[in-house]
C-alpha cells in the first residue's frame, strides 16, 4: 500500500518514524484501513493505523502479566475479550494455532504475532458487521462474496 495525502516531508517522517518503534514492518494486512478502497492510505488512515498499532501494545503488555514477552492462551483470551470478541474456545484455539508458537511447551503469541491477529480480527469484523444489518451476529454470505472476504484480507 502506498501513503499519500502528506502535505510535508517532514510530517510523513515523523509517521514513519513513529510506526517504526514498533520494529515491524507494515502488516500485510493494513489494507483494513484503506476506507476508500484506493489501495493507498491517507494521512488520516494511517493515523488510525497508528492508534490500533499503540492501542495493541499497550493492551499486549497490559496483558503479559508475567513479562515474558508472549502472551499465552489464558492472556489472549483476556486480552481479546477486552476488546470486546467474544470468541468460543474453538475460536480461540484458532487463533493460537495460527498465531502462537510453542514456548516451554505452551503456546504463546509474540507481540509481531499478536498484531497480525488483531489486524485480521478486525478487518474480519468489520466485514461480518458489514453484512450484519440487523447486527444480531447473523450475516448472509455467497461463496463468491465470502472468497472476496477472505482473500481480500
Amino acid at each position: 500500500m502506498a501513503f499519500y495525502g502528506y502535505h510535508q516531508q517532514m510530517q510523513f517522517q515523523a509517521a514513519a518514524m513513529q510506526f517504526a518503534q514498533f520494529g515491524l514492518p507494515p502488516p500485510p494486512d493494513i489494507n483494513m484501513l484503506d476506507r476508500d478502497c484506493s489501495g493507498l492510505m491517507s494521512f488520516p488512515e494511517f493515523q488510525e493505523l497508528l492508534g490500533c498499532l499503540f492501542h495493541w501494545r499497550n493492551a499486549f503488555f497490559n496483558y503479559d502479566t508475567d513479562r515474558s514477552g508472549h502472551i499465552d492462551a489464558f492472556e489472549l483470551n483476556n486480552v481479546i475479550a477486552s476488546f470486546g470478541f467474544r470468541l468460543s474456545q474453538l475460536g480461540l484455539q484458532a487463533l493460537l494455532q495460527r498465531y502462537s508458537k510453542v514456548i516451554n511447551g505452551r503456546p504463546a503469541v509474540a507481540f509481531d504475532d499478536f498484531v497480525a491477529c488483531c489486524v485480521r480480527l478486525r478487518a474480519l469484523t468489520d466485514a461480518f458487521r458489514r453484512r450484519d444489518p440487523m447486527q444480531n451476529g447473523q450475516a448472509m454470505f455467497n461463496y463468491d462474496e465470502f472468497i472476496q472476504v477472505a482473500m481480500g484480507l
